[in-house]
């Protein structure tokens, strides 16, 4: 054999764990086969703390060298098993003076020698004839009793299976839905290489109970307890394995947001008006799992009411307040809330000027002569377009198109629609534009650059308030950044 264990490194290594995610490779051992039962005790010894797991799993350990042997395991890998293959027990083992695997026919004993630093293992034959008791004893641990049985206290069993703690059975919480939705998950190959891939799976809502905290589970196992500001109520119970770091105790924020977005597309209509303006509800709304159409719709009605409008300009809010709408000043909200509110709630601005603010989209669409082809572009409006597709996207700005057109949509010459992402440039209007002159083949970036950063900015404002003004100030901080670059690719505009 090529390699040998530090038996006293591996200790000490599983020593600075906390004790209870030892103490879950047992029970998720138990979880992970076709148990009758799993019976967990939890006692105070003069040595230590004495834990005792025993299974009703009748055929016992499959090979008695899994006991001893590191990463290895009889355990067909599958996204759906708990357990990482060949490791759990093992570091439970490692931190205890005295271990003791009694299984089918085997009884495995360890204990740890402290002037030699390594176990002694004693393997003998026993009347065992089903199921596999692990009991170890985990020295200076006396104090942690109370803690590592209440934390045992918080698994959910497989159905079917009845779990106990210090004689007290645990039931399962009450389910409140299963929904459905696209993960990451792990898998080993043959060779033991851990690699991620993404699958369908069932995520179980639990009720926690009066006054409890909420818990992520991976498949009834306790990982970490929900943040407090996230404000969910729910236990999130996933039905295959989570993407974890070593320690098995922390879920990455990305995966996060990935399933509160897929939550909140089949649960919004659930939500009260307060849960609707929750953390984990912006983080949402930010993702793109995240329905912005279909659910967005019901999140703003659900938190805003049915007739509300984007606040615009202080005239055009009171406007609008008067005529019994309710204004949201936007700039207050999360950036994915602000998206949501876009594509569902009009401006004041449209609202009380609905024949000169409606629809460029719709303007467009219903009298399409108005646009210049792009084969009667010149030259210079040709450049135009090219130069404001690359500031756009040298900026950040999610620009789909920009559109010229022969006659001015009033009251503006350009205007920028924030359904459809689209610039829309009057070619006739920008003649009169005050000092511009020719303002498409006049070789002065400034000019375009002076229209463009206003378009922009109506992107997170409407009319010239608060968060417009924001807005620009913000595009022209990074304008310097991207200027170099627009001088050498655009150098007719210089």
């Amino acid at each position: 054999m090529g390699f040998e264990i530090d038996e006293l490194s591996f200790r000490r290594q599983n020593q600075g764990r906390p004790l209870q995610h030892l103490v879950r490779e047992l029970v998720q051992n138990v979880f992970d086969e076709d148990a009758r039962f799993c019976t967990v005790e939890v006692a105070e010894e003069p040595d230590g703390l004495r834990i005792k797991v025993a299974d009703g799993v009748k055929r016992g350990i499959r090979k008695i060298e899994e006991v001893f042997t590191i990463f290895a395991s009889g355990k067909r890998d599958a996204p759906t098993k708990r357990g990482r293959l060949g490791r759990g027990m093992k570091e439970m083992v490692s931190v205890c003076d005295l271990a003791s695997i009694e299984t089918v026919g085997k009884t495995v004993e360890f204990r740890w020698d402290a002037a030699a630093s390594l176990f002694v293992r004693e393997i003998r034959d026993n009347a065992v004839t089903e199921g596999t008791t692990v009991t170890c004893v985990v020295p200076k641990a006396k104090s942690r009793r109370k803690e590592i049985a209440d934390y045992l206290a918080l698994f959910i069993a497989p159905k079917g299976v009845k779990y106990t703690v210090n004689g007290k059975e645990i039931f399962r919480p009450v389910q409140h839905r299963t929904i459905r939705a696209g993960l990451r998950t792990v898998v080993f190959d043959d060779a033991g290489t851990q690699r991620e891939s993404e699958r369908k799976t069932d995520v179980i809502l639990w009720e926690p109970g009066h006054g409890r905290e909420a818990w992520v589970y991976e498949m009834g196992i306790p990982v970490e307890p929900l943040q407090k500001g996230d404000s969910f109520r729910w236990h999130l119970d996933i039905q295959q394995r989570v993407p974890l770091r070593a320690e098995r105790d922390r879920i990455a924020r990305s995966y996060m947001r990935s399933l509160w977005a897929q939550i909140l597309n089949q649960t919004v209509n659930e939500l009260s008006r307060e849960e609707t303006a929750t953390a984990w509800v912006d983080e949402a709304t930010a993702h793109p799992a995240f329905n912005r159409e279909a659910a967005g719709g019901a999140l703003v009605a659900k938190r805003f009411g049915d007739k509300i409008v984007r606040a615009s300009n202080v005239d055009d809010n009171v406007k609008a307040e008067q005529g019994g709408y309710n204004v949201v000043h936007t700039q207050s909200l999360s950036e994915g809330m602000r998206e949501v509110m876009r594509i569902h709630a009009p401006s004041a601005t449209e609202v009380v000027h609905p024949k000169n603010f409606s629809s460029i989209d719709d303007w467009l669409a219903k009298e399409p002569e108005v646009r210049v082809p792009e084969a009667d572009r010149t030259d210079a409006e040709k450049d135009f377009v090219a130069f404001a597709l690359r500031m756009a996207e040298l900026l950040g700005v999610p620009v789909r198109e920009v559109a010229l057109t022969s006659m001015e949509q009033p009251p503006h010459v350009a205007h920028f629609t924030k359904r459809t992402s689209t610039v829309c440039v009057c070619r006739e209007g920008t003649k009169g534009m005050p000092g511009h002159g020719d303002f498409f083949g006049r070789p002065r970036m400034y000019d375009w650059v002076d229209l463009l950063v206003h378009e922009f900015a109506h992107r997170e404002g409407d009319g010239h308030d608060t968060a417009f003004q924001n807005e620009m100030s913000r595009l022209a901080g990074r304008l310097l950044g991207a200027a170099p670059t627009l001088l050498r690719e655009f150098p007719r505009a210089d």
